[in-house]
This record gives C-alpha cells, structure tokens and sequence, in this order.
C-alpha cells in the first residue's frame, strides 16, 4: 500500500533568553505502523550534518485525527526543546521528524523522515551608534551590537579603523551592560538582555 504522510511545524524558534531552541508540531505517517519510535533532530543545512536528536514520544492529536486518516493521526504531536551551543551559530537549521522501528540512538534498521521547511538563520545581527563624538585627542563611542554568533564569547571590543587609511587605529575591550529596551525590541537575539 501507499504510505502516506503530513506534518506541520507550530513552532520552530529560537528562545534566546534561554538559549535554546523550541520545536512543537506534529507529523502523520502510515509507517507508525512498523516504527514505534520517533526522534526529533535539529540538522545544520550550512555544515550539512545532524548536530542533535532527540527520542520524543508522539501525544495524543485528535484535531490532526479530524483533519488527516493517516494510521497515527490521533497520536502525532511532539514538542521539546534543544540546546544552543556555539557551534550551531552563523549556520542555518532545520528540523526533520523521524518514526523508526527502533528507540535506539543509531535509530535502527528502518526510518520514514519528513523534512520541514523552516529555518533559523543564526547569523543575523545588528547595531546602533547612540554617540560617536571627539573631546581633545579622546574619541567617544556608545551604542549597542545584537548579534546570534555572542554565545560562549566573552570578550568584547570595539574597534576604530582608518577607512582612509586602511588599517586599525586602536582598540578597547569593553563589558556590555543590561540593555532591557533591546530585549524588547531584539529579542530574538542571543544577547539582546546585555548589547550596550
């Protein structure tokens, strides 16, 4: 017979407060059947490679049941949730849902996949100069830098350069403060809570 699947993402974001990444949806298949076990795994499309799985029992769905006659259709939802770690950042991730015949980490002899179509771009980032001013032979520099690639990084420097010139003037490290108006309005950026 046929096999036939759907699936749909609820959420795929990123928690930046909590560096983390939360995945909730669900995924129909008629191979249920044979495959017990299902795995969530966040793949790195830029390194092309899994970075994380993992085993995540399906619940109970009766509004998939209504919507779709696919064998699991009443049992076909999951959520969990996923560490960020630096060797996720600048590259972009996606989620693919996995039955399998077995709840073993090497995910057994047998699989049916469904690949997702959402991603999260962890390279964006963004800045503001509230203040760039000179006083004597002092340049003085304010304002704030958001950016996903922070986690793990602990230092800070603000760089002068000479466009003219080409080259570098000076540079100073710096220790961010709390920046409680950027989580609001940047959020979705790992260190949104501390870029001034």
């Amino acid at each position: 017979f046929t096999v036939k699947q759907q699936a749909y993402l609820d959420t795929f974001a990123l928690n930046a407060a909590n560096h983390m990444i939360t995945v909730a949806g669900w995924h129909a298949d008629d191979a249920t059947v044979y495959m017990p076990g299902h795995f969530v795994i966040l793949f790195d499309k830029t390194a092309n490679h899994e970075v994380a799985h993992k085993l995540v029992p399906v619940t109970t769905s009766p509004d998939v049941a209504s919507a779709t006659h696919i064998t699991n259709a009443g049992k076909a939802r999951f959520q969990t949730t996923f560490d960020l770690t630096p060797a996720m950042l600048n590259h972009t991730l996606v989620v693919v849902s996995r039955y399998s015949n077995s709840t073993a980490d090497d995910y057994g002899s047998a699989s049916s996949d469904y690949w997702f179509n959402n991603q999260i771009n962890l390279d964006a980032q963004d800045g503001w100069l509230d203040n760039l001013s000179q006083s004597g032979n002092t340049i003085n520099v304010a304002g704030w830098h958001t950016a996903d690639s922070t986690l793990g990084l602990t230092h800070h420097v603000v760089i002068l350069y000479d466009y003219t010139a080409g080259k570098e003037v000076s540079r100073h490290e710096v220790t961010n403060a709390p920046s409680g108006d950027l989580a609001v309005s940047h959020g979705n950026f790992v260190n949104a809570n501390n870029a001034r």
